[in-house]
């Protein structure tokens, strides 16, 4: 009984999920393309700039998703793509504290496309070496400029 009603609980949470993303928010410009979007963030004293955002992974440095992310134009809880050789870290905001924190980080081998993207926030797709010698870790803070977390009116 209890596997049936936590089943039927994440089933709601994944409609609340596409229906916030599809609910007249404002979608985040489509063409983040080049070598600059705008968004940085700091992992350990260090700076990241991401290159694309929302955009499918190529040969990118960093790559953001977030929950405006589409898959053929069908929106998507998951990153997908194929992430082998690099790490997907989880960023979530707290509005209460009005940060950002490391919610996960996947460097293991394989694709990762069924890293869940969280609705307040983004998951950085980053090659292994970039984060060599860093110390990365989950409830870091993560400083993040350029990127909206007020995208619905």
């Amino acid at each position: 009984m209890g596997k049936k009603i936590f089943s039927l609980f994440l089933a709601s949470l994944m409609l609340l999920y596409l229906g916030a993303g599809m609910s007249g928010c404002k979608e985040t410009p489509a063409d983040y393309s080049g070598e600059d979007s705008g968004i940085t963030f700091v992992l350990d004293k260090t700076d990241f700039s991401v290159n694309t955002l929302n955009l499918p992974l190529t040969n990118q440095d960093i790559a953001l998703f977030d929950r405006f992310y589409t898959i053929d134009g069908e929106a998507t809880a998951f990153v997908g793509g194929d992430h082998t050789g690099r790490t997907l870290v989880t960023v979530r905001y707290n509005p209460s504290y009005n940060e950002f924190t490391v919610l996960a980080i996947d460097n293991s081998e394989g694709e990762k496309a069924e890293t869940l993207i969280p609705v307040n926030g983004f998951v950085a797709s980053i090659p292994n070496a970039m984060l060599e010698g860093l110390r990365v870790r989950e409830s870091q803070v993560v400083t993040v400029i350029g990127y909206d977390t007020k995208k619905c009116d």
